[in-house]
């Protein structure tokens, strides 16, 4: 609240809402002055994080569907219910479909309540099935190479209150199906991909997630929904989220 502090920011509307609740309670548990509590609001300013455009849409016509999922945090980001959602598609509809699975299956007790056993349960789980490709321990360009390659990102995640490999996404051109959890609706919405609602369930598979992760999957196969969705995603990034260091001095000199 000093004048030394010129300017808080924030990432998300969420974000802003959430830190001027907690300002709220501070002030009633006595912690903090209502005058130093309004200052602090005043302060609070919307920055999108910045994201490059990465690569314009691409029609990627192949005999599959390529489908990928980027998180270490398995469990928390919805991982088995997205593996499950993909496993439907092709068993209930059809559709051959490789879903492609970059991380380090990293289990969490705080929320997901899984443990190392899980981690290798889910591992071997995957590694015999010939339609996934897992990977992990792979750096940065990679996993954006991966992404390019892709048709449809999927970010179902249970607890992610934002949620960068939905921006790399969009940046690539690729189209995502995200949970609506903390500020995926921010970011993400049916002009440029899927929200599907989230899951309240952490610490077992959430069926109904499932199943309409499942049903955006499959609207997914439509190449020209898809690309509508993928050109709408692109242009997001280009109009929010791209813009020059110099800008960004420029905006919080401003403030």
């Amino acid at each position: 609240s000093k004048n030394n502090c010129k300017a808080i920011l924030a990432i998300s509307n969420r974000a802003i809402e959430e830190q001027r609740i907690q300002l709220g309670k501070w002030v009633q548990q006595g912690y903090l002055q209502k005058s130093a509590s309004q200052r602090i609001k005043g302060k609070i300013n919307l920055v999108p994080p910045p994201q490059k455009a990465l690569g314009r849409p691409k029609a990627r016509i192949g005999e599959f569907l390529r489908v990928i999922f980027v998180g270490n945090l398995f469990f928390l980001k919805g991982g088995r219910e997205a593996f499950l959602a993909c496993s439907r598609i092709r068993e209930n509809h059809r559709v051959n479909l490789k879903f492609v699975v970059i991380s380090t299956f990293e289990s969490d007790l705080w929320f997901s309540k899984t443990s190392k056993q899980d981690e290798d349960t889910w591992k071997m789980k995957l590694s015999r099935c010939s339609w996934v490709d897992s990977l992990s321990a792979i750096d940065n360009e990679k996993v954006l190479t991966h992404i390019q390659r892709s048709h449809v990102s999927l970010f179902p995640t249970k607890r992610d209150s934002y949620g960068y490999f939905t921006l790399e996404s969009q940046a690539s051109g690729v189209p995502v199906i995200s949970s609506d959890y903390g500020a995926q609706k921010e970011i993400n919405d049916s002009e440029c991909g899927w929200v599907v609602p989230s899951s309240d369930q952490p610490t077992s598979v959430d069926m109904t997630l499932v199943a309409n992760l499942e049903r955006a999957i499959l609207e997914s196969t439509n190449e020209k929904l898809r690309m509508k969705k993928a050109f709408n995603a692109y242009e997001r990034i280009l109009q929010i989220h791209d813009y020059s260091e110099e800008y960004l001095e420029s905006k919080i000199a401003n403030m």
